[in-house]
């Protein structure tokens, strides 16, 4: 599999709204913005010219503040996502490589991110990269889902510290 792993730019939105158009309406375009804005990463891969997969990293730490106040402040995780025809192949492996190093170029020692207490093989997935949970009280998180319905789910909180050389 020929993968390319890079920040979005705004020619690529359209794209993205074809081809990875799950969640909230407008998301690709916000997410540029705050990149632009240096408030976040979005990372995109790219299998030749079709995205199968993407990331955004917010720089300025967990937006839940009782997060924020016990683990402090550093980038967060939100929504890595594969479609489900690429999943198993390493692809969401190489975009947290990726992320890793984007986040160490940049001289940020640590990632933190919430993710759902019922999803366990993500959090395999996720401690198998060697991240583990932080000592934080789970915690609900709600979002509007593609209908516009109210969504949600409690979530645990993990952290890595980054091995920048």
């Amino acid at each position: 599999m020929d993968l390319d792993i890079r920040l979005v730019d705004e020619k690529d939105i359209a794209i993205l709204d074809k081809h990875l158009s799950f969640g909230t309406p407008g998301k690709h375009q916000k997410r540029v913005a705050l990149q632009k804005e240096d408030k976040g990463l979005y990372l995109i891969a790219w299998e030749g010219d079709v995205p199968i997969g993407h990331v955004f990293i917010k720089l300025d730490g967990p937006g839940e503040q009782a997060v924020k106040d016990a683990v402090g402040t550093f980038p967060n995780l939100e929504d890595l996502l594969v479609v489900e025809e690429k999943r198993e192949r390493g692809v969401g492996t190489k975009i947290m490589k990726e992320v890793e190093r984007q986040l160490c170029e940049r001289n940020y020692k640590k990632l933190g991110f919430g993710v759902g207490i019922d999803e366990l093989k993500t959090i395999e997935f996720y401690k198998a990269l060697g991240y583990g949970k932080a000592d934080v009280e789970p915690f609900k998180v709600s979002w509007k889902n593609e209908k516009g319905e109210k969504d949600g789910e409690t979530c645990i909180y993990l952290t890595k510290d980054l091995s920048c050389s």
